[in-house]
């Protein structure tokens, strides 16, 4: 038997397995995509939201609290220095806001895909 006989069987034999696996490289290529579509929208929309929540709470934790503190420091609340105050009170208090406002987006989030209950 010469090599392009064996190569004609050899197709011949496993052509249905190349079927099988084209199919399945198709669906999870294009078809998973076609799917879940709402449930990829959604989770990359949760994490646009994450992301920009985790910002905010850096920029007043750590920016109020620190970076910017000799500036808030020449303004007072409640008889304290404005950057000590993010620095002690003012970032838990906005991490707190930054949860609820989290749980609003995502029951919006999750009105808008179906997935709510």
């Amino acid at each position: 038997m010469t090599s392009q006989e064996k190569a004609k069987a050899y197709w011949k034999k496993n052509i249905q397995y190349v079927l099988i696996l084209l199919l399945v490289w198709f669906f999870v290529s294009y078809g998973a995509g076609i799917i879940f579509k709402d449930f990829l929208n959604s989770f990359k929309k949760n994490i646009q939201y994450v992301l920009i929540l985790l910002l905010v709470w850096f920029f007043v934790s750590y920016g109020a609290g620190i970076i910017f503190k000799d500036f808030l420091n020449s303004f007072k609340i409640g008889g304290f220095k404005l950057g000590f105050w993010f620095a002690q009170q003012g970032s838990i208090y906005v991490f707190v806001i930054l949860i609820f406002v989290y749980i609003l987006l995502m029951n919006r989030l999750d009105k808008k895909y179906g997935f709510d209950e």
